[in-house]
């Protein structure tokens, strides 16, 4: 589904901070991986599960980009530790990313911010839309992916997954990395993406 993953990003020694934010990033990319693996065609595509990965893809991007962007590597050993400091919640991590983020990828994270608690918590915890599409009247369609279920879930995670690499290739300095994802992202034909998951 996405070229992005093709992209070679050369990873340097990284402190236990760039490490946790590597990790995140990565954890995010795995997520959209999945995605791709439970959406693909056939009798198989699986999406409820792909549905409910789609909150801890995006809560992946947000913590390693806190990590990433708001902490020193003083300040984060004690999250090496998880009894001594606690993660902050969603809308505390949103206020510390704001000035730390460019006005384009704010805008754009923020206004995924309200999928977290919404759609995306729903999704995650089976909650009443995962229900419901068991219980469609007509049996031919029960559990099925409409065309538009599947566009909603490959946009997001074709963003998440872009957003992801974009990171990651900032973090560790790799400027061609980045200039590729860049290229890959411009050149990415969602008519092409949604044709193949579809």
């Amino acid at each position: 589904m996405v070229e992005i993953s093709k992209v070679e990003i050369n990873i340097p020694a990284l402190t236990s901070r760039q490490h946790a934010a590597k990790s995140l990033f990565m954890l995010c990319r795995e997520h959209c991986k999945s995605v791709e693996m439970l959406l693909a065609k056939g009798e198989g595509r699986q999406l409820s599960s792909a549905l409910a990965l789609l909150r801890p893809a995006l809560d992946a991007l947000l913590r390693g980009c806190w990590v990433a962007k708001c902490m020193d590597d003083q300040s984060f050993e004690p999250y090496l530790k998880e009894e001594t400091a606690s993660w902050p919640g969603k809308k505390d991590l949103f206020c510390k990313l704001k000035p730390v983020l460019s006005p384009r990828m704010w805008r754009v994270l923020s206004e995924h911010s309200g999928l977290m608690n919404g759609d995306y918590h729903d999704f995650t915890h089976g909650g009443a839309q995962q229900i419901l599409r068991y219980m469609r009247p007509d049996p031919s369609t029960r559990g099925a992916a409409t065309r538009e279920e599947l566009k909603f879930v490959v946009s997001k995670v074709l963003s998440y997954d872009i957003y992801a690499a974009e990171f990651l290739c900032e973090l560790v300095g790799d400027q061609d990395a980045l200039n590729a994802v860049h290229l890959t992202s411009l050149r990415l034909d969602l008519k092409s993406a949604f044709a193949n998951a579809l």
